[in-house]
């Protein structure tokens, strides 16, 4: 009796062992061999489970051997392909969940890459260093996807979500989706509602409450040089500054300033069009509305990726990058 359930138990242990068992760090470290592992493992039990209970044994003659040998080659098929789709869903899911219940926020330099794809297989990975809550520099490999690859270069700075418990499970982030999904709140872009509403806030803590109700990670920093006051957010790699009546907003990556077009238009400001016999106006693409209480001047600028000590770091791929920027003046 014990022989005969001896199989279909380890076949269940199996199942648990290589879902739930292993820690969620390990299985994120080597996914693709645990999860062939532990469907090749779990297939075989199966298997001989089922010629404990269902088929007779090899030695013993069968009249439906074809039969049997059909059901044996489909019952493989569905025992490893399906289970192993199952773990490596179930893998992902887990360290989803981990990132999203204790996921830190912070922000990671690229140190190295590498990207090996066929029609079948994609193996392409980050190499980041990031300083983790206690202060230690954390090394840790990101997989991302081919097509995402020339998307980054070395020593660029990203912001990144990473496990408390497990620093090595990181995550690159991409855009207000990934931090309403890993911070569980619903975040957005600033708008030009929110630039008139910065001008009534009356103090610097106000001002930084605000903005961390939009987004995580603002920091008030003062600037003793012109007396005004900026807001930084190394995660979203965005800024704000404040210097008397001017608000200077520095847009996220990826972020289209156009909606401000829309936002503007929608508010009564009137677009005031520029000369277009005016070369150098086209040239500087600036945008201008005005209403009488505010002006509004919305303009791209090219910014070149900063080298370590002014040294050129000829391993660095230097790709400048346009953003938008979005100024508010109060008339």
């Amino acid at each position: 009796m014990y022989k005969k359930i001896l199989y279909p138990a380890l076949a269940i242990f199996t199942a648990w062992f290589f879902a739930e068992g292993i820690p969620v760090a390990t299985f994120e470290s080597a996914s693709t061999f645990l999860s062939l592992l532990g469907a090749i493992v779990f297939c075989v039990l199966v298997v001989m489970s089922l010629f404990q209970f269902a088929l007779k044994k090899p030695e013993e003659p069968s009249e439906n051997a074809q039969a049997e040998g059909c059901m044996i080659m489909l019952l493989i098929l569905v025992s490893l392909f399906g289970y192993g789709a199952f773990l490596v869903y179930h893998g992902i899911e887990r360290t989803k969940n981990e990132l999203k219940e204790h996921g830190i926020f912070t922000i990671a330099t690229i140190k190295d890459g590498s990207s090996f794809k066929t029609r079948r297989f994609d193996d392409t990975e980050l190499t980041v260093t990031f300083k983790n809550k206690n202060g230690e520099t954390t090394v840790a490999t990101v997989e991302i996807s081919a097509s995402q690859f020339d998307k980054y270069y070395k020593d660029q700075e990203v912001p990144v979500v990473y496990s408390e418990r497990y620093p090595s499970i990181v995550k690159i982030l991409e855009g207000n989706e990934d931090m309403n999904e890993y911070a569980n709140e619903d975040f957005r872009d600033i708008n030009l509602k929110d630039l008139k509403t910065i001008f009534e806030l009356t103090t610097p803590k106000n001002i930084n409450n605000y903005l961390n109700k939009l987004g995580p990670e603002w920091k008030y920093e003062r600037s003793y040089t012109d007396s005004s006051d900026t807001y930084v957010n190394e995660i979203k790699q965005s800024g704000i500054k404040i210097s008397g009546n001017e608000i200077t907003y520095m847009l996220p990556g990826g972020a289209d300033s156009k909606a401000f077009d829309k936002d503007a238009l929608s508010q009564g400001f009137e677009k005031i069009e520029g000369d277009k016999n005016d070369i150098a106006g086209r040239l500087s693409q600036e945008r201008l509305f005005v209403n009488k209480d505010y002006m509004l001047v919305i303009r791209y600028q090219t910014i070149m990726p900063e080298r370590n000590g002014g040294v050129p770091n000829y391993e660095t791929v230097e790709v400048p990058r346009s953003i938008g920027v979005v100024t508010l003046i109060k008339q």
